[in-house]
């Protein structure tokens, strides 16, 4: 879809962008949308489990991971930390 060599592609997301790898790149986006979802009042009540459905992750260990990763929380303290504040 890009017109671009892969090898290309591959270099500017892990040396211009600093991500590990496509997948980090991906879940970067995935994990800015369940923040998103984690803060936002109105959404307080859907399941971690739904919200990882959501933004595409196809089971809740790998989303909890990832999340864990890019926040430093699991998504349930995150939204306890902003749901109370």
């Amino acid at each position: 879809a890009l017109s671009e060599q892969e090898y290309k592609t591959r270099q500017v997301i892990n040396q211009e962008m600093g991500y590990r790898n496509f997948i980090d790149f991906i879940n970067s986006y995935r994990i800015k949308e369940a923040t998103d979802l984690l803060k936002d009042r109105t959404k307080s009540n859907l399941a971690i489990l739904e919200i990882a459905y959501k933004i595409g992750f196809n089971s809740i260990g790998p989303f909890n991971r990832a999340f864990k990763q890019a926040t430093g929380f699991t998504p349930t303290d995150y939204r306890k930390r902003h749901l109370n504040n």
